[in-house]
């Protein structure tokens, strides 16, 4: 007797669904449902013990351990303020797929909106999309080390003065900021971590736009904001 190649026992998904059903439900024993259903009894074995997934999955393109490298990818842009945008994205695994010479159902090796809608639900939890605000470079640019070494250097040269900041009264310590209302539209919508309230993307600063500016002293005091 010449064996198949394909030695898979073919079965309807609602057949595995409602022989898995009938065993849960202890309606019937696994000697039952296989003959009942028509389904292979290792296979409805390995599912009721969780080895293989209940419902077939679809076949990704990338490796768990590239979704992974992917992931980390897009994360740690988004936190640069170079978040990738679903285009972009597609862009990357488009560049991959080529590289590599991998077979694809897409069209010229670019995934379409299908599975990125997919990619984002398997990672739903760890990814969203988020609009990113848009910062000036030279804003992006700052840190938590030169704001306080600003500080320890204005310090240092007040005390050349004669004047220690320190002993100075509450009331007269000042702290001016200002926000702007764009007049253009704002960021992409980018890929980011989920936990990401914040995204931003680093962009022109000299858009047109309308400023206000607030003062207030250390003591609680407000002065009027100019527009």
């Amino acid at each position: 007797m010449v064996k198949s190649k394909n030695m898979r026992k073919k079965y309807e998904q609602a057949d595995m669904d409602a022989a898995l059903d009938a065993m849960r439900t202890k309606r019937m024993s696994i000697c039952e449902a296989v003959p009942r259903y028509s389904v292979p009894k290792t296979t409805l074995i390995d599912k009721i013990k969780g080895r293989y997934a209940e419902k077939p999955q679809p076949r990704t393109i990338l490796t768990n351990e590239e979704e992974e490298k992917l992931i980390a990818m897009l994360v740690d842009c988004a936190r640069k303020g170079d978040g990738k945008t679903k285009d972009q994205l597609c862009n990357i695994i488009q560049s991959i797929v080529i590289a590599e010479g991998r077979e694809t159902p897409f069209k010229d090796g670019k995934p379409g909106y299908t599975w990125y809608l997919i990619f984002m639900a398997r990672h739903k939890g760890r990814l969203r999309e988020k609009k990113a605000m848009v910062i000036g470079e030279q804003r992006a640019q700052v840190t938590k080390d030169k704001i306080m070494g600003w500080f320890q250097h204005t310090e240092k040269e007040l005390l050349a003065d004669g004047i220690n900041i320190r002993n100075v009264s509450a009331s007269n310590i000042f702290n001016v900021d200002e926000t702007g209302f764009p007049f253009y539209l704002g960021g992409s919508v980018i890929i980011t971590d989920a936990n990401n309230k914040h995204p931003y993307e680093v962009g022109t600063d000299n858009k047109h736009q309308v400023t206000v500016l607030g003062c207030c002293s250390a003591s609680g005091e407000l002065l009027k904001p100019m527009v």
